[in-house]
């Protein structure tokens, strides 16, 4: 980069550029020139600081360890100190492992057809399956498209329940892998165990399952959509490793069975996934909240609107160019919400519009599912159609494209369409009791939650110290998002010491409680959450909870009696996950439930427990996070990063046990910025300035003003606009005056 040649140049300029990679490099190198001074830095660390003067050149091996996986920033600081130059470069190289498959799809499966209970050995690296037969996927039967065939037992009306597959593969050394991704192929239910620790499982219930346990449903996909899941890359060893599934049919009459599986070791993550918006009355919208749902198996229109009741909303409807804006930015960039047709068309989510029976077909007599006036109408080119009897339901559709903004009718029975969007008119945002970003800096971090008693830091039994982490070093890894860093624990929980982040005085707030909520972010750091390690805690003697971590499991303990979490759900090292226990002393039964979730992966229920406590009893104790509270002789320190900490409580009812919907709204509230900020850019071309902003969200035009003093004068830009759908494009003459230039709706 280089100024203009004039005496007036600026004496410093400021660069960024955030650069997003798979797997963390292996090596890394710069090389940096600045005339006359200059710095660079990467992700908040300084590596080059030139104060020679006049231009001087560095070349650089970098440590791996400044870089992490995800979205990573480069920062570089040019000063001039002789007009009227001011040039810096910057090249660097990183060299970043691709992506690995431990375990191809269509690969050689040991399996066990005949029906026999094999309870809880097989899953084990140990167990020896050598008696078992092998074979290719896809296995299973019924379907045609199997490469090997399983046996259903010998009656076909009362078909076994379940199957079982193992599968070894062999890695020199796990601690190269940074992440972990299954893909799986399944009809009807599966849990995948790797390594004889459970990782994943679907369309069956939670808690223990016999080989007798028929899935929760039939899979409408037929077992032809592959299903993407991150994985605890700690469950990884070096040397030897085995995946086991168990498939478990719907019922003992099911005509097929289907399973095939794939694993892969630093994979491209996909960039943070965000389920929900809010169209708040300040920007003139209705207040209401937006969530698109992902369906992969298809869903009926009906079973949608059933399904979006049951959420707490109903499926959306649209009244005008800005609230169908809003809600084709919330699902233009998820590939997962459309299905793809032959034709080019891509069938986008349900929303709430119908045709009454015995309506004029095809446009007569629709109406939104709330009875609001269908006066605002988006069809795309030749619709409504009724192309085949009985469209009358209404969804988004990307005419020969791979998203759109327009709508189709299509029948409420098709279950080809993979996702709707709901509504909801209640504010989902839930108000945490306490809350902590980490985003400031300093020996304290403010409480944004109703309780505002800051947590101050502390290295030791009371010795302050600063454990921010760096600029945009927190979860959504943005500008101005820091988290709390104790990665310079000696260890982890019982096995080092470390910081912590207490509130000294007694917060009464969160005493008493009789539901809870305990939520936050972490990432471990060299090791998975183990021995103890403290997340957040307000306990004296047999009173209070705590909310600590073992073998990549969570404990919840409430007035002294915990429940922990089996799968070691919460043992992935190096990335961000999502965490929520919640806790309901209104209820005897299953109210203990534990939730994870990443940056690019929604939040899910990945445990139900049982603690009979009632009333969480209050105390006089601190509220600490990330070690014990003590003296400093007891320390049991969660070793790595801890990011928007926040309680949630209730005294006298089950409110404070938050549901998944706001667990969701937390989630991706945190990973990004929920309404996008428009951008106006503008470029020279030719003898022209064109000038060009998002067409989503819509509404916005060019405005335009001669002076910005005394008090502008803003008129509306009366030049074509033309519009590619991505973005909206003003050419202006520069032989025009000087003029400003702003959006506005």
């Amino acid at each position: 980069m280089r100024s203009n040649l004039s005496a007036s140049s600026p004496s410093q300029v400021w660069s960024r550029h955030v650069f997003t990679l798979p797997a963390l490099p292996t090596s890394a190198s710069g090389s940096f020139s600045f005339d006359d001074d200059g710095q660079v830095y990467v992700n908040g660390i300084l590596v080059v600081n030139d104060t020679g003067g006049g231009a001087t050149s560095f070349n650089l091996q970098l440590a791996t360890n400044r870089f992490v996986v995800g979205e990573n920033l480069i920062a570089v600081h040019g000063i001039n100190t002789v007009a009227p130059y001011n040039n810096f470069s910057v090249d660097l190289a990183l060299d970043v492992p691709s992506e690995t498959t431990l375990v191809a799809t269509g690969s050689v499966w040991k399996y066990l057809d005949n029906g026999s209970d094999q309870q809880s050995a097989w899953r084990t690296l140990a167990f020896d399956d050598t008696v078992w037969l092998s074979g290719p996927a896809q296995l299973g039967y019924g379907d045609g498209d199997e490469a090997t065939t399983n046996s259903f037992g010998p009656d076909p009306a009362n078909k076994y329940a379940t199957t079982y597959y193992r599968h070894s593969f062999v890695i020199s050394n796990a601690s190269f892998f940074t992440n972990l991704q299954l893909r799986l192929l399944r009809d009807d239910g599966a849990i995948v165990y790797l390594n004889g620790f459970e990782v994943y499982r679907c369309n069956l219930p939670t808690g223990a399952v016999s080989y007798a346990t028929f899935a929760q449903s039939a899979v409408l996909d037929d077992g032809t959509i592959w299903i993407p899941a991150d994985l605890p890359v700690a469950a990884l060893r070096s040397g030897t490793n085995v995946v086991a599934v168990e498939m478990h049919q719907n019922s003992g009459a099911s005509t097929d069975l289907s399973f095939d599986l794939a694993l892969i070791g630093n994979f491209l993550n996909a960039p943070a996934k965000v389920n929900f918006s809010h169209w708040p009355a300040t920007l003139g919208g209705n207040d209401h909240y937006y969530e698109s749902v992902s369906v992969p198996s298809g869903i009926t229109w009906d079973a949608a609107s059933t399904a979006a009741t049951n959420r707490g909303g109903y499926l959306a409807t649209i009244t005008s160019e800005q609230e169908n804006a809003v809600l084709f930015q919330l699902i233009k960039g998820r590939p997962e919400l459309w299905a793809h047709r032959p034709s080019g068309d891509a069938w986008g989510p349900w929303i709430g519009g119908l045709q009454p029976v015995g309506s004029v077909e095809p446009g007569g007599g629709w109406s939104w599912i709330t009875g609001e006036p269908f006066t605002y109408t988006n069809w795309g080119s030749g619709e409504p159609s009724n192309t085949s009897p009985g469209e009358d339901r209404l969804h988004f559709i990307g005419k020969k494209a791979a998203v759109g903004d327009s709508w189709n009718d299509k029948s409420h029975l098709d279950n080809i369409v993979v996702s709707y969007v709901v509504e909801y008119e209640q504010d989902i945002n839930p108000t945490p009791i306490l809350e902590f970003k980490f985003d400031e800096t300093g020996t304290n971090a403010p409480s944004t939650g109703l309780a505002t008693n800051a947590a101050t830091f502390l290295s030791g039994a009371a010795v302050r110290r600063d454990f921010h982490s760096s600029d945009a070093q927190g979860v959504s890894g943005r500008p101005g998002d820091r988290a709390f860093d104790n990665s310079l624990s000696s260890g982890m929980g019982s096995n080092g010491s470390g910081g912590r982040a207490t509130i000294a005085s007694d917060d009464q707030a969160a005493d008493g409680l009789l539901s809870l909520t305990l939520q936050g972010w972490f990432r471990a750091d060299g090791v998975a959450i183990d021995n103890l390690s403290r997340l957040i805690t307000k306990q004296l003697g047999s009173t209070g909870f705590l909310l600590l971590g073992t073998g990549g499991n969570l404990d919840l303990e409430i007035n002294n009696v915990g429940s922990t979490s089996t799968g070691a759900y919460y043992a992935d090292v190096g990335v961000w996950v999502f965490f929520a226990v919640t806790y309901d002393g209104t209820a005897t039964n299953n109210n203990v439930r534990f939730y994870r979730g990443l940056r690019t992966n929604s939040v899910n229920l990945r445990e139900t427990r049982t603690l009979n406590q009632g009333r969480i009893l209050a105390n006089s104790g601190s509220i600490t996070i990330g070690n014990a509270n003590s003296d400093g002789s007891l320390m049991r320190p969660f070793a790595g990063w801890l990011d928007n900490v926040r309680v949630f409580g209730n005294k006298t009812n089950s409110s404070g046990a938050l549901p998944l919907q706001q667990l969701e709204w937390l989630r991706a509230k945190d990973v990004q910025n929920l309404s996008e900020p428009e951008t106006l850019s503008v470029t020279q071309a030719g003898l022209s300035a064109q000038l060009q902003w998002p067409a989503y969200p819509g509404g916005f035009h060019l405005e335009t003003t001669a002076a910005f003093t005394p008090i502008p004068t803003w008129t509306v830009v009366t030049n074509p606009v033309q519009n590619d759908f991505k973005q909206n494009t003003v050419t202006i003459p520069t032989s025009d005056p000087n003029r400003f230039f702003r959006l506005a709706r």
